[in-house]
């Protein structure tokens, strides 16, 4: 019985150091590494601001958004319709916009 829990430990904790999936990233490691970082920032789509009704602060009212209330992909790259680029500081570096591609590209996988 020790060693049973000796082994559900060991693979408890290798999982907690694992790589992130970079060919198919998933929701969840999206948002934590980030939306919640560059986005869910206090005066941009925290729960307090909530800038133009979006609140990216909980991983579940993000992907509601990123997923059925508007695709980001264009923001990110300064290519909407009126040349806003988000985050409006500092852009996203490219490895985390081609990231974010690739989680619209999967269909954009709650996981």
């Amino acid at each position: 019985m020790r060693s049973l829990a000796l082994c559900a430990l060991c693979a408890l904790w290798g999982a907690c150091g694992a790589e992130p999936d970079l060919e198919h990233p998933s929701w969840r490691y999206i948002h934590a590494a980030i939306v919640v970082p560059n986005c869910a920032t206090s005066g941009c789509h925290s729960t307090l601001s909530e800038t133009h009704g979006y609140d990216f602060q909980t991983r579940d009212a993000a992907y509601a958004t990123f997923k059925f209330g508007y695709d980001i992909r264009p923001l990110l790259r300064g290519l909407s319709p009126k040349d806003y680029r988000m985050p409006p500081d500092q852009p996203l570096p490219e490895a985390d916009i081609r990231l974010i591609e690739r989680w619209y590209d999967d269909q954009n996988p709650d996981n």
